[in-house]
Order: structure tokens, then sequence, then C-alpha cells
């Protein structure tokens, strides 16, 4: 089925900065801009990408070929995938225009390893149904405006940190589904989160921030986490340092920074100890992976 050109309008921003396979990151390919008017309805297309979007307005309907139930997509609708071949057959259901933006990502080993990472639970592709789409929508913005300015490798890894930081927000607003904690310690989850990156950051600092005692700070990390507070931090720098790592070409001096960790040598030494092997070493695995 071939659709209708008069039913829906798309606008893409590539990414003209070379592609190699020896360029180490997430490499982003293009940013789109979707808009399927009422009755739109297409059929058996392939994406050689990964592809990232949001709905932000109106709803289409979706299933793999040869599936029999469609899957429902309205605004606030996320969805991340990779290729696997011929997709699916998409139709509008709304009687209001669909509005959609979105990401075509080389298939790399890094946006696979990104995608099991993040998403364990499939094999191909989510759809995650936010509660807050605002942020969300704002790093697609963001994006968009890095792919107006001239391409290049700098660019790149501007944009593999948004979509890092898209994902973080998208995986925070599942989880928050799944637990619920009490309004001061989501206050203080939320701190930590926005601010880990400080290498100053300390218990005293973050039990001001939030309006409590050190002593119900400690309380709360031992009872909602079942860890103390100076390790949780350390466990967001890592995790932070490990994708960075593997998804950027920043150097260890500059990841060390961005992370909270002051220096190479600390960050070197501390992700030895949890890692059971060098930055360095780390960032090679990637090639390993199967």
């Amino acid at each position: 089925m071939t659709p209708d050109k008069k039913l829906y309008h798309e606008c893409y921003l590539f990414n003209h900065y070379p592609f190699s396979s020896q360029l180490r990151g997430l490499r982003c390919y293009s940013y789109f801009d979707s808009i399927y008017k009422p009755g739109f309805q297409s059929q058996s297309y392939s994406c050689d990408y990964g592809v990232i979007s949001i709905v932000i307005s109106g709803e289409y309907k979706q299933r793999r070929i040869g599936a029999k139930d469609f899957n429902t997509h309205k605004a606030g609708t996320f969805s991340i995938s990779i290729p696997y071949g011929v997709f699916s057959q998409t139709k509008v259901t709304s009687k209001e225009q669909c509005v959609r933006k979105g990401l075509l990502i080389y298939p790399t080993e890094e946006y696979k390893m990104l995608f099991r990472q993040y998403f364990s639970t499939s094999n191909s592709g989510i759809k995650i149904m936010l509660n807050d789409m605002e942020p969300v929508v704002q790093l697609f913005d963001q994006i968009r405006e890095e792919f107006k300015k001239k391409s290049g490798a700098l660019n790149d890894t501007h944009i593999a940190g948004l979509i890092m930081e898209m994902l973080e927000l998208v995986l925070a607003q599942q989880q928050e589904k799944q637990e619920t904690y009490p309004p001061d310690f989501e206050k203080v989850l939320m701190y930590i989160k926005n601010n880990f990156s400080d290498s100053t950051l300390d218990r005293e600092q973050i039990a001001r921030e939030a309006g409590i005692s050190v002593r119900s700070l400690n309380r709360m990390f031992q009872r909602y986490m079942r860890l103390g507070i100076t390790q949780y931090i350390m466990d967001c720098r890592l995790r932070r340092a490990a994708d960075m790592l593997l998804l950027t070409s920043l150097r260890i001096n500059e990841i060390a920074d961005q992370c909270g960790f002051g220096s190479a040598i600390y960050l070197s030494r501390i992700f030895r100890e949890h890692y059971k092997m060098t930055p360095k070493e780390f960032r090679m695995s990637r090639y390993h992976v199967g």
C-alpha cells in the first residue's frame, strides 16, 4: 500500500558528517518531523536504522506484518527500536492529525548495547507512555537545533549526550510507575540525579536542599535503597562514565570531569574496582559484544 502524499508530510535534517565504522560513539543519522493526517495508511516498509520517536498529538495504530493485533500510539507515546526487517502496517485512527518527532540512529554495536542496557525486556522495540512528555520533547528540539548547525564530530558528541539524557528521563518515568517513594525521598533522588556530576556533592548539601537532617537522609537510603548515600552517588557516576566511554569519543579526563570524579586517576581507580578493568579496557570491550 503506497501512502497518499496528500495525507502526510515529513521533514528530515541529515547528519552530513561522513559515517565510518571506525568512528567511535553513538551516531545519529537524521532528525525528522512527521505529520500524518486522518485517513493516512501505509504498509510493508523497511528501515535500516534504529528509530527513536515520540507522538506529540493525535493517534495511530501499528502492527508488524503477519501480526493479528494493532498497537496504539497516542500523544505521549515514546518508542525506540532497532532494525528488524519489514516493519509494519500503520494507520491514523484519530480525527486530528498525528504529529511525531523522531531520530534515525545508525544500527551500530554501540546503539544495540545502549538498547539492551536501557530496555533489556525487548529484542527489537518498545513503547512507553510518558506521564510528562515535555522534557523529552525539549530534548528532541535541542537535537533538531544541533542538526541545523554545521555537522561534525563535536555535534555528534553533543547529540549523543542529549540522546543519553533523553533515555535516562524516559527510564526514570518508567521506573516511577513501578516504584513509588515518599515525596521527601523523591526530592532527594531528583536532586542527586541533577547534581551527581558535581564533585563537591555531599550528604550535608543534599540534606539541606531536601529540608531534612543528615540522619534522616541516611535512614531513607537504608530503608528504600538498601545502601549508603555515598555508594548511591558513586553508582550514578559510574553508570554515566560507562555510558560515555561506550557512546562518546571523549578523553578519560573529560569524562572524569563531567561525571564528578575530579580526575582521570581517581576515575580509573574506582572504575577498575567496580568493573574489574580499566576505562580504556572497558571502552575497547565494545568490539567484543555479540
